[in-house]
């Protein structure tokens, strides 16, 4: 149902649903787990690089190399 409401900002129209039906369920699991302790293997890590990433340990290596890039133009 399509309704007016003077707090949306694109044009003050609004969308709302009646009834959701859920077709199907969506497959959750990670090609690569960021909660588990050993990750997988190289070749998995580096076709899955954005999700390798979310692991603190695996960012730090970016980390330290910007810091140790802004102290060498700061010095």
């Amino acid at each position: 149902m399509v309704s007016r409401n003077p707090g949306v900002r694109l044009g003050g129209i609004e969308v709302q649903t009646e009834t959701i039906e859920t077709l199907s369920l969506a497959d959750y699991t990670l090609p690569i787990d960021p909660t588990i302790a050993e990750p997988p293997g190289v070749d998995a890590r580096m076709d899955w690089r954005f999700l390798d990433l979310r692991r603190p340990e695996h960012r730090l290596i970016f980390e330290i190399q910007t810091g140790a890039e802004w102290a060498t133009r700061t010095y």
